[in-house]
């Protein structure tokens, strides 16, 4: 098993309701939202956004 680390971030409340609701409809968890934004940093070295606005 690969060791982990905790991250931490600050966002509106409101923000992060509605996407933990959200998350939980899609099966998954705050940890594998910040898994997978971390997966496509390293596989892209850009954010979704700057990807999308590239394209």
């Amino acid at each position: 098993m690969m060791e982990s680390a905790l991250v931490s971030a600050r966002i509106p409340q409101a923000k992060k309701e509605a996407g933990v609701s959200l998350l939980a409809s899609l099966g998954a968890s705050t940890s594998d939202l910040i898994n997978n934004a971390f997966d496509y940093l390293l596989a892209h070295q850009s954010l979704p956004a700057d990807h999308e606005s590239r394209a």
